[in-house]
């Protein structure tokens, strides 16, 4: 990745027509697009958004920006709602569901055959956007020339609703879920006039299933999810794929690139689950950096973009720095560290695991992918919560690039019996000599069979560790609140860890200057409270949100809370709740106030969940749904 801008070029006025339709492969169904248009007599490429997250909404604020910015340079921005949602017509399919390339697919092949277009086309996402972005591209439309993905995987199944395999019920039902029922239930804020876009609302009220009840209905290993994973090794297309180290998926990013079988490059910042320009850690002129690859890919020009390094690397800690490399992951070496256990062992030498499902908490909430609002803490109280291991300090600064492995060596009873072990949890950490514990990686296994050893694989870093400094190991079964206490967890006995690390030296690769950003005014910061019932051995995560802002272009200014809660105490996983609430009010330009509240509450086998829709306080919608979940043993 260069350090260069693109060359300076006269800046293009920008046409936005809004509401633009697109023909789907249903002659009863379009699609709404807005067009961000360069003011300009050529042909242009187009970029294409996919995106379920309402364009007249937060959607469309949020990508305001860069389609913007790219129009003015010459792209024209296609930036589309997906069928059942926002403008566009029809019902929703379920949530990753292959069917939507379709609607890529539909996207792609309108813009590439318009006037105005020079036939070639670029698709780019976050988060969503970009599972939508790789999925069209594993179809192989002829016009799609390049994609940028950023910030999500090929497997929604373990990347998202059932992280690692587990059931992950704060984001995926209280959090996602009840967010997205809210888009669902706001009428339309372009035009609340119009008999379609009424009809179009009141499909979505009546007809439109929310997500959350198809994730409750599909658990963990449910063979739905197999069937919704993207075939990486059928994309081909040139591939720029942009992670965040503190993001929900860098695993699952990085596990993207590296399945993809054409052109492609890595970069991994510092970042949590935001566009690299907005990030208030190391931000970067992104946007800059897209520009190139597009340039290179559908113009034709030489940027240097591919001469470069394929892999751009933020090694975190000590002396964090940018650092190109030839591959990932970087070349080096395994290198086995020893890690003694730091408890006592009983007389047959194992350390006894006594659950805790409070566990976790410290580790920040990177899953609930909102934003940087919630880093990892000081792990020392977790640490002991755990079964550890530590091991000498460090003589030399170690940099770990790539993926970690522990394996986790386990004993019998004083039978020589194996209790079956449903999950295990590993972190890693530095100890200072203060005896302050940083994270730097974790990773959950969900052994399929019983066994006297299990390998878990961490997810990947690059992360320098400083001389002097202790590595640890700490394993237990809980991922408090990303993960769903298990409800009946067993005891395990533990001999010994084995830890092997990838290595890589301080000198490997080179130095790199990405031109960085001022840091952007934040946003008011996220309330996030951990709360230790003392007297029941507990813990109460809560996460609270404020936001508002207005949209210009259909005359509206709005205001969205979100309240997340789980609690849980040691001595009674199966009596885990997780609630939540959020809330958006709009105030239109006709004078009208509209409000949607969705609130969702689960337990180890129950959901229920309310929606509420009021017009100037008057409630003209409510709904409730209850369903039944099994319980959390994977």
């Amino acid at each position: 990745m260069s350090h260069h801008r693109p060359a300076t070029q006269q800046r293009c006025e920008v046409e936005v027509v809004r509401d633009v339709r697109i023909p789907t492969g249903d002659p009863r169904l379009t699609l709404s697009a807005d067009l961000y248009r360069p003011v300009t007599a050529g042909k242009v490429p187009a970029l294409v958004t996919v995106v379920p997250y309402r364009k007249d909404f937060v959607g469309g604020l949020a990508h305001d920006g860069p389609a913007r910015w790219f129009a003015e340079r010459g792209y024209a921005g296609v930036l589309v709602d997906l069928r059942g949602t926002g403008s566009s017509d029809g019902v929703r399919r379920p949530e990753f569901d292959p069917g939507e390339a379709d609607d890529a697919l539909a996207a792609i092949g309108w813009a590439a055959g318009q006037d105005w277009c020079d036939g070639a086309v670029g698709m780019w996402g976050h988060s969503y956007g970009a599972t939508v972005t790789m999925r069209a591209a594993s179809r192989r439309p002829p016009r799609l020339r390049a994609i940028i993905p950023l910030m999500h995987g090929l497997d929604p199944g373990r990347d998202t609703v059932h992280p690692d395999g587990a059931r992950g019920d704060l984001h995926a039902l209280v959090n996602r879920g009840t967010s997205m029922l809210v888009q669902q239930l706001l009428p339309p804020l372009a035009d609340l006039d119009s008999r379609r876009e009424l009809d179009r609302w009141r499909t979505r009220l009546h007809d439109t299933e929310p997500i959350f009840l198809d994730y409750a209905r599909h658990g963990p290993g449910d063979p739905v999810w197999r069937d919704r994973a993207i075939d990486g090794e059928a994309v081909v297309v040139p591939a720029l794929c942009v992670g965040g180290w503190r993001d929900a998926f860098p695993d699952a990013l990085i596990q993207a690139y590296e399945r993809m079988r054409g052109p492609k490059k890595l970069l991994v910042g510092p970042w949590g689950h935001v566009l690299p320009q907005d990030s208030g850690v190391v931000p970067i002129d992104f946007l800059a950096l897209a520009q190139r690859w597009w340039d290179h890919w559908l113009r034709g020009i030489d940027t240097g973009v591919m001469a470069e390094p394929p892999v751009t690397l933020y090694v975190e800690g000590a002396r964090p720095a940018w650092r190109g490399y030839d591959s990932w992951p970087p070349p080096g070496d395994i290198a086995p560290v020893a890690a003694t256990l730091d408890q006592e062992p009983d007389t047959h030498d194992a350390v006894e695991y006594r659950p805790d499902p409070t566990a976790g908490a410290l580790r920040g909430l990177p899953g609930l992918c909102l934003g940087e609002s919630c880093p990892p803490q000081d792990q020392h109280d977790d640490d002991l919560r755990s079964v550890s291991a530590t091991s000498d300090p460090l003589p030399d600064d170690l940099v770990i690039t790539g993926r970690t492995e522990v394996l986790v060596k386990l004993a019998g009873d004083h039978d020589g019996r194996l209790d079956p072990v449903r999950r295990l949890v590993v972190r890693l950490t530095h100890v200072d000599g203060a005896g302050r514990s940083t994270l730097i990686t974790a990773g959950v296994l969900t052994p399929a069979t019983s066994s006297a050893s299990h390998r878990v694989v961490l997810r990947p870093v690059a992360y320098r560790v400083p001389a002097g400094r202790r590595l640890r190991v700490a394993v237990g079964d809980a991922d408090f609140p990303r993960l769903t206490p298990l409800a009946a967890p067993s005891r395990l006995r533990v001999v010994g860890m084995e830890l092997t690390v990838p290595t890589t030296s301080p000198a490997a690769g080179t130095p790199v200057e990405l031109v960085a950003l001022p840091r952007p005014p934040q946003e008011p910061p996220t309330g996030w409270t951990i709360t230790r019932d003392q007297v029941h051995d507990g813990v109460e995560v809560e996460v609270v949100s404020r936001a508002h802002g207005e949209n210009p272009w259909y005359d509206y200014r709005f205001e969205a809370s979100s309240e997340l809660r789980a609690t849980v105490r040691r001595a009674a996983p199966d009596a885990v709740v997780m609630r939540g609430t959020h809330r958006a009010t709009v105030w239109l330009g006709t004078g009208d106030k509209v409000a949607a509240t969705a609130t969702l509450r689960c337990t180890q086998t129950t959901l229920r969940a309310r929606g509420e829709v009021t017009v100037d306080d008057l409630v003209v919608y409510s709904r409730v749904w209850e369903t039944t979940l099994a319980p959390c043993a994977e």
